[in-house]
C-alpha cells in the first residue's frame, strides 16, 4: 500500500477531483449540455431524493480516479492511464448503448469523462 501512496500529491488529488466536479456541474447544467443530456434520461431535478446520493458517489468516484491519476503520473505511467480511460470510456459507452441511450447522451458523457481525466492529469502535472 505504501508504494501506491508514494509520491502522490494529495493536494493535486483533491484539486483535480474538485475542479472535475465543478466542471461537471457546469457541463451538465442547462447552460451547456444539461437539457440535451437530461432529455435522453428519465431525470428530473425536482425533489429527487437520489440526487444527493448521486452527487456523493460522483465526488467519491472522482477522488478515487484523481488518486489513480496521481499514481500513474508519479510513476510515469501516462500511457497506462490513457488505456484505462479509453477502456472505461468504451465500456461506459457500451453500457449506455445497452440502455438505449442516444448518441448525444453518449457523446456528452464521453466528452465529460475525457475532460475530467485531462483536468486530473493537469492537476497532478502542475501541482
Amino acid at each position: 500500500m505504501q508504494e501506491v501512496a508514494a509520491n502522490v500529491s494529495w493536494l493535486a488529488t483533491v484539486i483535480g477531483a474538485g475542479v472535475a466536479f465543478v466542471t461537471g456541474w457546469f457541463w451538465f447544467s442547462p447552460n451547456l449540455f444539461g437539457k440535451a443530456w437530461s432529455g435522453g434520461h428519465d431525470v428530473s431535478k425536482d425533489g429527487n431524493p437520489m440526487r444527493a446520493a448521486a452527487k456523493a458517489s460522483q465526488v467519491a468516484g472522482l477522488l478515487l480516479v484523481s488518486w489513480f491519476t496521481g499514481i500513474m503520473v508519479a510513476h510515469d505511467q501516462l500511457f497506462a492511464f490513457v488505456l484505462a480511460v479509453a477502456g472505461y470510456s468504451v465500456l461506459k459507452g457500451s453500457s449506455s448503448l445497452f440502455a438505449n441511450k442516444s448518441g448525444t447522451v453518449i457523446a456528452i458523457d464521453f466528452s465529460y469523462w475525457v475532460l475530467a481525466a485531462v483536468i486530473m492529469v493537469l492537476a497532478h502535472t502542475l501541482l
